[in-house]
């Protein structure tokens, strides 16, 4: 089984290739950067595109920061629906929210964007 570590690099890497490689046109979430979340953007784009600021990674991988520190300039993002995010986390063995590591059967971004 992967370290945390390692899931956590895996998970980065196919979120980040997702958010580079996936047309806009496709199943996915376009969202737009704007001015005003250079330093708390992380978070704040986590809340409203998935409903949980723990999915700031997410956001930090498709956006191509290598550090949660940098700022998120205003840009397009290209990300995963809650359920190609829930599959690259199961790929990853990455756990990252509440009721997945509690075993909750209710996922809460089945109902997300």
């Amino acid at each position: 089984m992967a370290t945390r570590y390692t899931a956590a690099a895996q998970f980065f890497a196919l979120v980040r290739r997702f958010s580079q490689t996936q047309p806009e046109w496709a199943d996915c979430i376009a969202k737009e950067v704007p001015p005003g979340y250079e330093w708390n953007g992380l978070h704040r784009i986590a809340h409203e595109v998935y409903g949980d600021v723990g999915e700031w990674l997410t956001i930090q991988a498709a956006a191509g920061l290598d550090s949660p520190e940098q700022p998120l300039s205003p840009r397009r993002l290209i990300l995963p629906t809650p359920a190609q995010l829930q599959r690259i986390k199961v790929h990853t063995g990455l756990v990252t929210t509440s009721w997945q590591r509690d075993g909750t059967e209710d996922n809460p971004l089945s109902t997300g964007a």
